[in-house]
Formats: structure tokens, sequence, C-alpha cells
């Protein structure tokens, strides 16, 4: 079976699973969801076509990246860091109100028109990975914002999709945590319910965490009977995906997460699950050669959403793991400064090693907060600081 033929089967396998997922839960009830009218992230219209614009600048520099198979090195390399960024930035071409008419299309059993606007849903982000490299794909995988953890359902779930490359001598997977749409207030609560949780079931070392990122990923949600969004996420990505690729390329599929916003404290903890799990162990253990590998971690506008603890166990485990996380946030970014720093809070820390990007310098390799006072909030909020155009310098 040639390349093609068996990344379109397994998208259209995981296309499968997602729809009867959506098909038990209740549609996202956004106004603009409900009329066709959902706009593209920060009321941008043309987005698709600044993702073009932003691929074609730096079609050099994402083809390394690509034939890299997105790992880095000890210092930080620019070059990978820019791939992973356009593979956070695209997952924001999300079309949700094809979305819908994909579970309407299934509630009334029409599954075949159902699984055709599924796929039309992505077919923007599809067109972006294409045209970076013939051989890219992109499939959503968890599709969890209009569904709760049963524990608070208040919170939305999390957005995860895959980038993945058929080519038999550079099998990896990127897996893209979504950030904040700013017309979700359940996804803004997520943010906002940063009172530090202990973990449990040995989740992340029990450590503490923000109670919204760990809640939406660690507790059950009944849309997935009871499984939790970390767990079929890892299934899908480190099972179904790595496995098909694995047949067709014989050798160890690598595994990279990045996320932007709310996506970075997602790809964040995920990552320090599968540090915590796994580390340079293969993901299946049934596996001979192994079939998926943890690599990298790039996250680009962070909030905080760890205590000390936690920050002090990522630190110390990533020391020992044969791949790399950088923490990438934009001058005068406010979000990287939250939750904010205050005598009488808990102190949330961002985990090391990061760097501060703009347009005008050299990009500065922040001080590590475990020793240090964190930075305080800005005094002048400028969410302008936040949008990703900022971070395609």
């Amino acid at each position: 079976m040639s390349s093609g033929h068996w990344a379109e089967d397994l998208k259209r396998d995981i296309r499968r699973k997602q729809l009867e997922l959506l098909k038990t839960s209740e549609p996202f009830k956004a106004k603009g969801a409900q009329t066709g009218a959902w706009k593209r992230p920060w009321q941008v219209l043309s987005y698709y076509h600044w993702m073009e614009k932003w691929s074609k600048k730096a079609e050099a520099q994402i083809g390394v990246g690509i034939a890299r198979g997105a790992c880095g090195s000890e210092a930080i390399n620019w070059t990978v860091a820019l791939y992973t960024w356009m593979e956070s930035a695209a997952t924001y071409l999300r079309d949700w109100p094809t979305v819908l008419g994909a579970v309407a299309a299934a509630r009334e059993d029409r599954e075949e028109d159902a699984m055709r606007l599924l796929e039309w849903s992505d077919a923007e982000i599809q067109k972006i990975a294409v045209s970076w490299d013939p051989d890219m794909h992109y499939v959503t995988i968890c599709d969890l914002m209009q569904d709760a953890p049963d524990s608070d359902p208040t919170l939305d779930g999390p957005f995860c999709g895959a980038f993945f490359s058929s080519d038999p001598r550079n099998p990896f997977i990127g897996l893209v945590f979504k950030g904040t749409h700013v017309e979700s207030w359940q996804e803004l609560l997520v943010d906002l319910h940063y009172v530090p949780v202990h973990a449990k079931d040995g989740h992340v070392w029990e450590t503490h965490v923000s109670q919204g990122v760990y809640a939406t990923l660690f507790e059950p949600f009944s849309t997935l009977d009871g499984q939790t969004p970390f767990e079929y996420i890892k299934h899908t990505a480190c099972t179904l995906i790595s496995e098909r690729m694995q047949a067709a390329a014989d050798v160890p599929v690598r595994l990279h997460l990045t996320g932007h916003s709310l996506g970075a404290s997602y790809a964040s903890l995920f990552y320090a699950e599968l540090l915590r799990l796994y580390n340079n162990d293969p993901m299946s253990a049934r596996s001979d050669p192994p079939t998926c590998v943890l690599r990298d971690l790039y996250t680009f506008g962070s909030p905080r959403f760890g205590l000390l603890d936690f920050v002090d166990m990522f630190s110390l485990v990533a020391e020992e793991h044969t791949g790399y996380s950088w923490r990438i946030i934009c001058r005068d970014d406010p979000v990287g400064l939250v939750p904010p720093v205050l005598i009488t809070d808990p102190k949330f820390i961002h985990v090391d090693k990061a760097y501060e990007v703009s347009e005008t310098d050299v990009p500065i390799e922040l001080q590590s907060e475990r020793n240090s006072h964190p930075r305080p909030p800005l005094r002048v909020i400028n969410m302008s600081h936040h949008s990703k155009s900022k971070l395609f310098l």
C-alpha cells in the first residue's frame, strides 16, 4: 500500500471514531457557530491567507524542520521552533460550523455526508500541511470544546490534532493543542481556574498544578465513556497513528508536542505525564522495534500552570530525557505573566528553559523562575502581544 493510501485510510478511521464522540455530545452553544458566522482567531477573516503567506516566507526553514523530524538540540534550534510554531498556528483554522454540519448529518444517519463534512472541517489545515511538504498530513484526534469533565460542567475539554509524515524515511508525529477561542467562555474558565490542585493517581508526580488544565486533561469525561482526554489522545497518537506509521517505516516514530496559549499548558502537562510514564522508553511495551518514542516540547505564549514542586520534578526528569523542552514568549505578552504573582498567592512559576522574542532584538534567554521571584504582571495589558502574528518574526 502506498504511503498516501495508508495515511488517508488512517485519517478516515480516526474521523469515524471522532464522529461517534461528537454525535453523543451537545453541540457548542455559541451564537456564532449556530449562524455559521464563527470567526477566525482574533476575528481575522483572512487567517488562512496569513498562514499561506507565512508558509511561503519560511518555506526553507519549514523544510529543514520537517527534515529533522522536528527534533532539536541542546541549544535551541530556531528552525525547529519555527516549524512547531507553524503547527500550533495552523490548528486555529479548524472550521467549526462545518463540524456542526457533520454532527447534524450523523444524527440524521447520513454517515457518508457526515464523514465528508468532518474531512472538510480540517481541509484548510491539511492544505497548509501539504504546502510544507507533500508527505505531511493532519487529522483532528480530540475535539472536546463542547464537553466538560464529569467533575465540573462549567469547563471545556481540549482540542488536539496531529501532524504526521508519511515519508518512511522520516516518521514523526506533532501532537498539537489549540489555544483559547475568544468566543468560548468555557475555555476562558479553564484559564481562570488556576487554583492549585494536588494531582492524584500518580499524574505529573502528584505535584501541584492549575486546577482547570488538570481537570480537563486528567479527569474522566462521559463523552469518552469514562476515559480521560489524556488516555484517549495518547492511545490515538501513540498507538493508532504510530503503529500504522511504524509498519510502513520499520523504524521508531518520533513524537513531539506543541501548543499556543491554553494549548501550551495542555501540551506541557501532557508532555510531563509522558515523561513520567516513559521518559526514554518506547510507548508501546509490545513493540519491537519501538513504535513511538518521545522527543521535544515547544510551547508558545504559555501561562504559568505549576507550583515549584511540579517545576522541580519536571526539570529533574527532563535532564535525563533524550529530547528538549523550550518555552517561547513574545516581549510584553501578558499571558506569560499570569496567574499574577502576589505575596499571599501560591507561587505559580514557569518551567525552564525559556526565550523572549521581539520584532527588534535577538531572542533573549530568560532567567529561571525556580530560584528567583517571578516577574509580576504588566502594568498595561496589550493582548496584541499574545497574537500569533507577533510570534512569526
